[in-house]
């Protein structure tokens, strides 16, 4: 790193201001809150602007050339107590680029800038004695380095603890410009009441950077319980023919469940058809519906035993464990045309036989 010139310090800001060393590339702009250094070329030469925008209005604060940042024996600088902001330039560098080095103050924190942010959806569905995995990201957007403490806001009793790497974490520390995947678990416990909670995620640097999910606790898994019956769970047909099963969906828990459907899983170039294909609800307490599934194997299969899974899913649950079918493919029988050759052998030689006993 190549040092050109220092300069002495020229400006004290405020006590109360947040304070750190920002530094500026030639041909960047760097954003701090509601302020950005640029320094680009400009009508020919290159110049440092430091800028003040927001949604309505947009005003050059402070502009120097090269010519008085290289010169300026430590009078590049500016405050101003309207806006709450300053700066000073420490020093000019080059490291794969000139840079400007610069103490900025500013009377808000324009230094600390991050995102917290969840790939999880934004409802989330969960039961007592359960915990949810929630993915989040978090990442340093600022210029300076930043130690995150990590907290929770909700008004519930639900617990929430944050994970990195297999451990648990309380706190992380992350370089401008640096993100991190991060596991939020939230532990739902036996007491935690029925209905809606929101759970805001904190990470707290400089500033505090939330993300909220909801969840809804639905109780015990015993609330709700789907189950299949399957009278006959063995079939035995030829390579073409198609069988019907019967299968009853029945609803053993304490809550109605709606738009139940049943599915089937397959071997290769086999067919299904389920008739209803689906049930609009099912009455607490087993209630309970006929399905028929229709299953075709193709014709051309070699004999042998196949199995076919049937399984069952609303819209709040499914059930625990497919029911499973075992098909038996039998081999083509010549038998059946060999009993229609003898009989009509036998039918011909009775006729014959009448006819003669005739001309006696």
């Amino acid at each position: 790193m190549l040092v050109f010139s220092g300069f002495s310090s020229a400006v004290v800001f405020d006590s109360s201001w947040h304070q750190d060393f920002v530094e500026v590339e030639k041909g960047s702009t760097q954003e701090l809150g509601d302020f950005v250094f640029s320094y680009h070329e400009s009508g020919g030469e290159s110049r440092l602007e430091f800028v003040h925008e927001d949604d309505s209005n947009r005003q050059i604060l402070a502009q120097f050339t090269e010519d008085e940042i290289v010169m300026g024996e430590g009078n590049v600088s500016f405050v101003s107590d309207e806006f709450g902001a300053g700066f000073e330039l420490r020093r000019i560098g080059y490291d794969e680029g000139l840079y400007l080095n610069l103490s900025v103050g500013s009377r808000e924190d324009i230094f600390s800038e991050s995102e917290l942010s969840t790939s999880a959806p934004d409802n989330l569905i969960g039961r007592r004695n359960d915990d949810i995995q929630v993915p989040l990201t978090l990442e340093n957007l600022g210029v300076a380095n930043e130690t995150y403490v990590l907290t929770t806001k909700n008004s519930s009793d639900l617990e929430v603890s944050y994970g990195y790497d297999s451990f648990n974490i309380s706190e992380i520390q992350l370089d401008p410009g640096e993100s991190q995947a991060l596991d939020a678990v939230i532990q739902i416990p036996e007491t935690a009441r029925k209905g809606v909670h929101d759970v805001t995620f904190v990470a707290r640097g400089g500033k505090s950077f939330t993300e909220t999910v909801s969840v809804e606790v639905r109780g015990e898994e015993k609330d709700r319980r789907l189950e299949l019956d399957i009278d006959q769970n063995f079939k035995s047909i030829r390579a073409g023919e198609q069988v019907k099963v019967p299968v009853t969906v029945v609803n053993r828990g304490e809550v109605e469940l709606r738009d139940v459907n049943v599915t089937s899983t397959l071997p290769d170039g086999w067919e299904s058809s389920i008739r209803p294909e689906v049930v609009d609800s099912l009455r607490k307490r087993y209630g309970r519906e006929r399905v028929t599934v229709s299953i075709t194997p193709p014709a051309g299969i070699s004999p042998g035993d196949y199995f076919v899974e049937v399984s069952a899913h609303s819209d709040k649950i499914g059930v625990r464990e497919p029911q499973e079918i075992r098909i038996n493919v039998r081999e083509k029988s010549g038998l059946a045309w060999t009993g229609v050759a003898v009989m009509a052998f036998s039918i011909l030689l009775l006729i014959v036989v009448q006819r003669r006993f005739k001309r006696r």
